[in-house]
């Protein structure tokens, strides 16, 4: 499996969000001072930033809000990242309006 090195992350971190996209694994980080459990689904850049739109199943929000939650973070925010046995059904449609990447690496599969 070819993975696209990031000179921006570590390599292993990069290795991991490409696993967990094409395996449809969830994954648990830490993330602004809250730890989050993710459905990864798209990795890509925008405005010279890696970043992934994830939809967050679990854990801790920073606002509160209800989960499941859609959201998009940057990866360099992301610390303690771990894999999970457990897996999701894959893409979602998802409604409304969401910003574009630059470039995407990998998005989940349907």
């Amino acid at each position: 499996m070819g993975f696209m090195h990031r000179d921006s992350m570590p390599e292993i971190m990069n290795e991991m969000i490409w696993y967990a996209i094409l395996g449809k694994r969830k994954i648990s980080f830490d993330y602004n001072g809250h730890r989050r459990i993710i459905e990864p689904h798209v990795y890509g850049m925008k405005k010279g930033k890696d970043q992934i739109q994830v939809r967050q199943v679990g854990g801790q929000t920073s606002d509160g809000e209800t989960l499941p939650v859609w959201r998009r973070m940057n990866l360099e925010g992301v610390t303690n990242m771990k894999i999970l046995d457990e897996t999701f059904p894959g893409r979602i449609e998802v409604k409304g309006l969401h910003s574009r990447f630059d470039k995407i690496y990998v998005i989940v599969a349907w």
